[in-house]
């Protein structure tokens, strides 16, 4: 047993998978760790923040959960909800294929009225950008690029 904690006090333990500064390969790497607290609900802040950081160069593996990411921007966790839909749109703009849909516009629109300031600048930052990349829709309308 002290041969065990050991080793994790060397290598350390195992939330460092959630390291500031995600990359791809790391994220690939702990794959299954990262999907599977996810699944279960755990550390979602650090979970929805490596999808978010990944997006651009791993779109894939965003839009492979990205229903369950949809159902943590419903959270009324701030960062969650920032981070998941940052997550979202950056893996969206990543494709050629629109699989936000409809639905997940609307939940940014309605986010503009969130009282965090954070999250209303959040959303209206990732409007912009899917207005800009491929005319998402805004109150409604559809904005042409």
């Amino acid at each position: 047993m002290m041969f065990e904690t050991t080793v994790l006090g060397i290598f350390g333990g195992s939330d460092d998978v959630y390291k500031e500064d995600m990359s791809v390969d790391h994220f690939k790497d702990n794959y299954d760790r990262i999907t599977g607290d996810l699944q279960n609900g755990k550390n979602l802040t650090d979970v929805t923040r490596a999808f978010a950081d990944v997006a651009p160069e791993y779109p894939k593996a965003v839009i492979e959960n990205g229903t369950l990411l949809y159902k943590n921007s419903t959270s009324s966790n701030s960062d969650v909800k920032m981070r998941s839909m940052t997550a979202l749109v950056r893996a969206d703009l990543a494709t050629d294929d629109d699989f936000l849909g409809e639905d997940s516009i609307d939940l940014l629109n309605a986010m503009l009225e969130d009282e965090n300031p954070d999250v209303r600048t959040t959303a209206a930052d990732l409007l912009t950008y899917g207005v800009q990349e491929k005319g998402y829709y805004v109150n409604g309308h559809n904005i042409e690029t």
